[in-house]
């Protein structure tokens, strides 16, 4: 079972930089210090109740995200 779900961003492909937690069965988060004219790349790793890490062939695909000016 899921315990928590890290989300990863950054405006380098693969980053794990930046993260966002997600508590338990949550569904979304809040990205925060973002920037308005870059592209972001997003993933996302989940824990389980043991604390073991998804392994990074089980990373979340990865998403680009263009923002516009803020």
């Amino acid at each position: 079972e899921i315990s928590a779900t890290y989300v990863y961003y950054d405006t380098i492909p693969g980053s794990t930089i930046h993260e966002a937690l997600v508590s338990g069965n949550g569904t979304s988060t809040v990205l925060t210090g973002l920037e308005g004219c870059k592209t972001y790349y997003v993933h996302a790793r989940t824990v389980d109740q043991c604390g073991h890490a998804s392994s990074g062939s089980c990373m979340g695909n990865e998403i680009s995200v263009a923002l516009a000016a803020l």
